[in-house]
């Protein structure tokens, strides 16, 4: 279980600060050829938008240090990549339907969706190549994944992906 400390304060301020830069830089490294898709379609408002969502999904799963959760346990799992991306959807929709002042159209709710699952999945994926690992479908199977490349908050690894997912979606997005 996180510890009440965590509760309150969460991680330390530099080690998630490091930890989140690698899972920016993964999720934005993935995005970068659809935000190229969004900009080649002259949709570059959904480039952006896409952008920040996925950003804001890629670092989702470590809400549980700062809830009363196992790190890596419900939340770095296939269940809550779905869980996620079902969510985001039928948010986009809903949020479609209520009012055309937004100028969201719903048909952007399942792509957000799609988007927002694979900012989390790419999470849950650099997780599996650290030492600790995931458990991708607990609590139904103790399958325990790891591929023990790099631990977690190597600071090279992490900035160096951050610098990379970034570098990606800028030059995909030049017009």
């Amino acid at each position: 279980m996180g510890t009440t400390e965590n509760f309150i304060r969460g991680p330390a301020e530099n080690e998630s600060t490091v930890y989140q830069l690698g899972h920016y830089g993964i999720a934005l490294l993935c995005y970068a050829p659809v935000a190229r898709l969004f900009v080649g379609a002259g949709e570059p408002h959904a480039a952006l938008a896409g952008g920040l969502l996925v950003a804001g999904a890629a670092v989702l799963p470590d809400c549980d240090v700062y809830l009363p959760l196992s790190h890596r346990g419900l939340t770095h799992t296939l269940w809550f990549v779905v869980g996620v991306g079902v969510a985001v959807a039928v948010a986009v929709v809903t949020v479609a339907t209520q009012s055309t002042a937004t100028g969201v159209r719903p048909f952007w709710g399942p792509v957000a969706g799609l988007l927002a699952a694979g900012a989390v999945l790419s999470h849950v994926a650099v997780d599996a190549a650290t030492p600790m690992g995931i458990r991708p479908f607990a609590p139904l199977s103790d399958w325990h994944v790891t591929l023990d490349l790099v631990a977690s908050k190597h600071r090279t690894a992490n900035v160096s992906l951050f610098l990379i997912g970034g570098a990606a979606v800028a030059i995909a997005t030049m017009v």
